[in-house]
């Protein structure tokens, strides 16, 4: 009986283990696309101190601009673009930093709540052990 119950234990720690590795993941994806915002926002601002040329260039994903443009082209979803000035494109990717920061401290708040129970079984398993 004893041994059954601390394989259940061992088992459900290994699935715990395993949702742990996966928020881990994607802890560092949102870590990544607000570091990718930031440098959006740096991009932009030194932009707008470039030279005057023509030409048409990527500054993120779905972000592009024309160097005798003020103005920024913008894909908003379905591939359909929109012209944005600069103000404009800054607060939607603030809006967006701001939306990944709240999936981050979600994500932040399973894994904590996982790592807790993971601790629980862990207990548990001790005193099984005893």
């Amino acid at each position: 009986m004893k041994e059954e119950l601390m394989k259940e234990k061992y088992e459900e720690a290994q699935t715990i283990y395993a949702q742990l590795q996966k928020i881990e993941e994607r802890m560092e994806e949102v870590n990544q696309k607000k570091a990718n915002a930031n440098e959006t926002i740096i991009t932009i601002e030194k932009y707008h101190d470039s030279s005057k040329k023509e030409i048409l260039f990527p500054i993120s994903t779905g972000i592009f601009a024309k160097k005798e443009s003020k103005n920024f082209i913008v894909n908003i979803g379905s591939n359909i673009f929109i012209e944005m000035n600069k103000d404009q494109l800054k607060r939607l990717i603030e809006k967006q930093k701001e939306n990944l920061e709240e999936a981050n401290l979600q994500i932040q708040k399973s894994y904590s709540e996982l790592q807790q129970k993971m601790l629980n079984i862990e207990a548990e398993m001790q005193k099984l052990q005893e």
